[in-house]
Formats: structure tokens, C-alpha cells, sequence
């Protein structure tokens, strides 16, 4: 470790950075390329890092991990605690009376979870360096689950490859959102890309006789829901791929769920405006008017 500090910057040059990046989604190597054309040094690789630490930094303190009445190491944050949850996804002895438990049949759909999941392939990654060489900072803290529970899980599931999609070598991105706020709830990587196309199988719509069974309009207790909220979350999100593709793997689960926390922090403050936008004109013109991130 080096006992002289050779380079610093002021937090608000990384806080507009940061900001720029999670509404452009554009690289930090294109913004450091545009604002730094003048300086004699080239300092990006320490503003990479210093950026990192400040990402990392911002969701330990949105995450209230900066004012623990019983504190606790960093290091000790829990799977998940980072991440902001759905403010309209039961949870017990937060947003639902304690008697959910005896409400009549017709009426339990209105304390049910309702999640949509599916494959983004999309945001791949090259695998540059290793697990080993990339520690990362707060990995699996957030919305990426917990990698050795996960991968056990899909390691002893059954899971065939869909004749109509070719197999990747390369890791793929998993969603799982409610779907009454499109809000980011887990995520977790397909190490075999396309080649574990899940919902072919275990919801086999993809010419079955008789599929209609499966339309949201008949079954009880869906309502309006569209279910397509993740395409919606895709389209803010897929522009990352071109900076997160060549990242390595701790590094760039730090990016996305810095990213994802952005997504649900605007869904979180803007659910009550009622604003009647399209999702991804909201996302933008909402931010513009709030600088409170």
C-alpha cells in the first residue's frame, strides 16, 4: 500500500459522474475521454477505482449500513441489504395486516406476490479475469443473489436446451421483478447463456395445444397485470452492455447494481406522482426534476 497519495479528485466531480453514467448509461472511459482532453496526465484507471468506491460508498449509505445504532463491519453486510425493495410487495409486519393469514380464498390473491422472471441475453459478459482476481467491493450485497446457493440450485435442475435458440459461451443476466411496479427484485447470471432458456421449459407455451389456460385474462386473481414490466427494465439497461461486457465479474455486478438500485429509487419516489408516462420518458424527465439521488 502506498503511504503518499499521488492522485485525488473532489466528490463533486465523481458525484456528476456517477449521475451521468446512470442516466446515460455511457462508459466512464468516454466521459473521462470528453472532460480530461486538456490534462497532460492520463489518470483514468485511478479514477476507475476511485469511481468504484464511490458507487460502493453511495449504496452502503442508501442502504442505512452509515447510521447502524448497532454497528456493524462493512463486511459484515447481509445478501440483499442494499437493495431497495418493492413498496407494494406483501411483506409481514411491514404492509400487511396481521390477519392476512385467515382472509377468506377469494380475497388471499390481494396479499400474493406476483413476480415476472426471464433471460436477458443482452448483458453478457467476456469473463476477462477471474473470481479469484477480481474481488470486488459489497458482491452479492444488493440484487445479485448469493453465488454458491444459486449455482448449486441451477447445477441440479433438469434443464435442456430449447431447440429454437443456439448455445452461448458466455454469462447471461437473469431478472426477477414484481410486476405491479416493474421494481428489481434478484438477479443472478446464466453461466451457459441461452443455452438455459428456463421459461421454454418450465412454461411451455411455445406451441401446446390448449395454451390459453395460461392467458393473464382468465386466470383468477391477475387482474390487469401485463406482465411484460422486464422488457421495459431491459430497454433502460441493455446500453450498459457495451461497458459492462469487457468488465471483470465483481466489477461489473458492482455497475449493474448500482444500476438497478437507480431504476428502483426512481420507481420508489415517483410511484405516488401518478405521472402518465411511458416508462422510459419517466425514468429521464423524473430525474431531471429531482437531485436528490
Amino acid at each position: 500500500m502506498q503511504d503518499i497519495i499521488q492522485t485525488c479528485t473532489t466528490f463533486q466531480y465523481l458525484n456528476f459522474i456517477h449521475l451521468h453514467s446512470l442516466t446515460s448509461k455511457g462508459s466512464t472511459l468516454s466521459f473521462y475521454q470528453t472532460m480530461d482532453l486538456a490534462l497532460p496526465i492520463w489518470q483514468y484507471p485511478a479514477l476507475k477505482l476511485m469511481l468504484n468506491q464511490w458507487r460502493h460508498l453511495h449504496m452502503l449509505k442508501q442502504g442505512g449500513r452509515v447510521h447502524d445504532p448497532n454497528p456493524r463491519c462493512i463486511k459484515e453486510t447481509k445478501a440483499a441489504e442494499l437493495a431497495i425493495k418493492c413498496p407494494s410487495c406483501p411483506r409481514p409486519g411491514i404492509n400487511l395486516p396481521k390477519i392476512y393469514l385467515n382472509a377468506p380464498p377469494e380475497d388471499q390473491f390481494l396479499d400474493r406476490s406476483m413476480l415476472a422472471m426471464d433471460a436477458n441475453f443482452h448483458l453478457k459478459n467476456q469473463l476477462i479475469l477471474s473470481w479469484t482476481r477480481d474481488l470486488g467491493m459489497g458482491v452479492r450485497s444488493a440484487y445479485f443473489v448469493e453465488k454458491a446457493g444459486y449455482e448449486k440450485y441451477v447445477k441440479s435442475r433438469m434443464i435442456t436446451i430449447y431447440v429454437g435458440f443456439a448455445a452461448l459461451a458466455k454469462a447471461a443476466t437473469k431478472y426477477i421483478s414484481c410486476t405491479r411496479m416493474d421494481v428489481i427484485t434478484a438477479v443472478g447470471n446464466l453461466e451457459k447463456g441461452e443455452r438455459y432458456n428456463i421459461a421454454c421449459q418450465w412454461f411451455p407455451l411455445h406451441g401446446q395445444k390448449d395454451h390459453q389456460e395460461y392467458s393473464f385474462n382468465i386466470i383468477p386473481g391477475v387482474g390487469s397485470t401485463d406482465g411484460e414490466g422486464l422488457e421495459r427494465i431491459w430497454a433502460a439497461h441493455n446500453p450498459l452492455a457495451t461497458s459492462t461486457k469487457p468488465m471483470a465479474p465483481a466489477t461489473r455486478l458492482l455497475v449493474l447494481d448500482d444500476n438497478f438500485g437507480f431504476w428502483n429509487w426512481l420507481k420508489y419516489t415517483g410511484h405516488a406522482l401518478g405521472i402518465s408516462l411511458e416508462d422510459d420518458q419517466y425514468v429521464f424527465s423524473f430525474y431531471l426534476t429531482n437531485s436528490k439521488y
